[in-house]
């Protein structure tokens, strides 16, 4: 793909070095977006070492139908590679969190920091776009049958 463009739901829970709270509504945006990104955002130093890749830019919340939705953009560098072999490559992401019973979900969008340009408006309006429907009798939470889920 020539924009390189990489979307991606994830669910999990939330850990509780990052926000140790259950109550939502006094979660700081830059803990959940450190929160999510804690788990695979990491890359190998030495033996033993592990260290973040990733810097937010940006984080914050905004209530939707009644609820708390994140919203973080962030860069992760990135290994160069044969299609872009600069040395200072960087993927530009954005990113939105919900929660619901316990569980964060997350939509994220990523281009190469190149193409941010002329692709970022249009990641940034899909993210923008995320929202948990409301529950119906068929919906499964993830702590009831997690191997849906994985």
């Amino acid at each position: 793909m020539i924009h390189n463009v990489v979307i991606s739901v994830s669910i999990g829970p939330p850990n509780s070095r990052f926000l140790p709270s259950k109550d939502k509504s006094s979660w700081d945006p830059k803990h959940v977006a450190d929160c999510i990104l804690s788990d695979r955002s990491t890359m190998k130093v030495t033996t033993g070492q592990r260290m973040t890749e990733s810097s937010v830019l940006d984080a914050h919340v905004a209530e939707v139908d009644g609820e708390p939705y994140w919203y973080y953009e962030y860069l992760v560098r990135k290994s160069p590679t044969k299609s872009a072999p600069e040395p200072n490559l960087f993927r530009h992401n954005v990113a939105c969190t919900a929660e619901r019973d316990g569980y964060l979900y997350s939509l994220n969008a990523s281009t190469l920091s190149k193409q941010w340009e002329s692709m970022g408006p249009f990641l940034q309006k899909t993210v923008a776009s995320f929202r948990l429907l409301p529950g119906t009798e068929n919906y499964v939470p993830p702590y009831k049958d997690p191997w849906r889920f994985w």
